[in-house]
């Protein structure tokens, strides 16, 4: 059975808003219960916002090139 397409794009996007949740979580947690190393902080969240970015990029790929499919399958 094929998926609907908003269905998978609403999967990615709630995804993406999760994964920022997280970072937001991340850096709410460090400098409330993290100790006064300003480095830690930054190259956590630094890190943590590198791979939200990089699955988001992928995410976005994988959709593009689907829909790449998709479009010259119907031509």
């Amino acid at each position: 059975m094929a998926k609907s397409k908003l269905v998978e794009a609403n999967k990615f996007i709630s995804l993406t808003v999760a994964m920022i949740s997280m970072i937001s979580l991340e850096v709410a947690m460090i400098y409330q219960f993290g100790s006064n190393d300003s480095d830690f902080k930054l190259v956590m969240t630094m890190v943590t916002g590198f791979v939200v970015a990089i699955v988001n990029s992928f995410m976005a790929i994988y959709m593009i090139v689907k829909a790449n499919k998709k479009l010259r399958a119907t031509d």
